[in-house]
């Protein structure tokens, strides 16, 4: 279909083929471009999907000391979710996805909600929250302001649900100091929300799993 497009543009217009080297008259310059550029894309879809593998294969299991095997993972009757992570797209979509598939690693079994992953309809968002055990907030640059944020946080503040914050420091990757953050929370809301344990996000490999070990304490504290 591409490749279609592209002889299509060179029959209407032989200036615009000739301005991107693919020469007036003859389409394999134009075949070879278009081949040349899709097994770009696919190659780097390809290496990014061996990269996100590779780091998941890295990861630890998490296992007992006394007998070596995975620990349980009980949940609440009545709740569908061991964790729901709380999260505004434009600055923590990724850092919310990336935590999400590493507990999945280091703890089988383990049952969390994300929205782009287990969304059906927005109106249910407070159900979700319901029937959660814990609520994960990733505070990054925008997440106060996130209405339909707002409203996962203010069910699970009225609920009273268990919360754990992780802090995106890290400006350049849509982060805040925890002032900013704290300025941004509606007043209403500030004391409950930072009342709860806080883990600072890191991207270096040994200082993210110190902070995963942090957030896993306070996963499986709540979980008791």
């Amino acid at each position: 279909l591409i490749a279609a497009l592209v002889i299509n543009v060179c029959n209407l217009s032989a200036d615009t083929c000739e301005t991107f080297g693919m020469g007036r008259t003859s389409y394999l310059p134009a075949l070879v471009f278009v081949v040349f550029g899709t097994a770009m894309l696919v190659s780097a879809f390809l290496l990014l999907a061996w990269a996100a593998g590779r780091y998941a294969t890295t990861l630890p299991t998490l296992r007992l000391v006394e007998n070596g095997l995975e620990p349980p993972l009980t949940i609440a009757q009545g709740d569908k979710w061991h964790l729901f992570v709380s999260h505004v797209w434009s600055t923590g979509q990724d850092q919310a996805a990336n935590i999400k598939r590493a507990l999945q690693v280091i703890l089988p079994g383990s049952r969390i909600f994300l929205d782009v992953d287990d969304l059906a309809d927005i109106s249910a968002l407070e159900s979700e929250i319901g029937q959660s055990a814990l609520v994960l907030m990733f505070l990054s640059k925008g997440y106060f302001s996130s209405r339909n944020c707002l409203r996962e946080i203010r069910c699970a503040v009225q609920l009273r649900k268990p919360i754990v914050l992780v802090h995106e420091a890290n400006e350049a990757k849509g982060g805040l100091t925890l002032e900013e953050s704290m300025s941004e929370c509606p007043d209403e809301l500030r004391e409950y929300v930072f009342a709860a344990p806080l883990v600072t996000w890191h991207r270096l490999r040994p200082f993210q799993m110190c902070s995963m070990r942090l957030l896993i304490a306070e996963l499986l504290r709540a979980w008791k």
